[in-house]
């Protein structure tokens, strides 16, 4: 099935949407049990972030930094390989 970047934003906004939208039904139970904010976040973002390198190591994307300072030519280096 192949469908179009269009209909593909759309299905990822609404999902976005959705699991943004569902965040206390996962927290509020935590909270209950007497977890901090500072805990439920640092989970929370630390499972985003391990997720995030698995899908970035599937795809074959590096995991270089570049930095943003201007004493790095990393950024201009990049664009020009990829002309």
């Amino acid at each position: 099935m192949n469908i179009n970047s269009k209909a593909k934003g759309f299905v990822c906004g609404a999902v976005a949407a959705a699991t943004y939208g569902m965040n206390p039904l996962f927290t509020l139970p935590l909270y209950k049990e007497g977890m901090s904010v500072d805990s439920v976040l640092f989970y929370r973002y630390g499972f985003a972030v391990l997720i995030l390198g698995i899908l970035m190591k599937v795809q074959g994307q590096s995991f270089a930094f570049c930095s943003p300072f201007p004493a790095s030519d990393c950024f201009t280096k990049g664009r020009e390989a990829k002309r």
